[in-house]
């Protein structure tokens, strides 16, 4: 069984993500959504919503992090996770430039993760 996170619960986490991913519940299970706020979503049953980011990061359970957030952002969650030793995901576009992607791919290759952009 995978188990996952997402940062961000806005339009993507919610339309384009979570009515495929949870289709595949004997597989992945969706434990943890980050929000820096409340959201307009609906919080789903058998998913813990936090504004605690640590709750994903410090969870030895959780190996992939799906990243929806805006793309200033990406660069840095993506680091954040990958140095707690998750796997990621993240929403196009993938970086704000070049150098930030290959930054990340070659740290994640050098501590044994995956770090990938995500299109549906």
């Amino acid at each position: 069984m995978l188990t996952m996170a997402y940062i961000g619960n806005g339009k993507s986490t919610n339309r384009y993500h979570l009515p495929f991913v949870r289709k595949l519940a004997d597989k992945i299970l969706v434990k943890t959504i980050y929000q820096r706020s409340n959201s307009s979503w609906p919080e789903l049953e058998g998913i813990h919503y936090t504004h605690d980011l640590d709750d994903i990061l410090s969870d030895p359970e959780i190996s992939l992090v799906a990243i929806c957030t805006p793309q200033s952002a990406h660069y840095e969650l993506a680091k954040t996770c990958l140095e707690a030793g998750k796997n990621v995901l993240v929403e196009k576009p993938f970086t704000n430039n070049l150098a930030q992607a290959r930054e990340l791919f070659e740290f994640a290759k050098s501590q044994g993760l995956v770090v990938q952009a995500y299109q549906n």
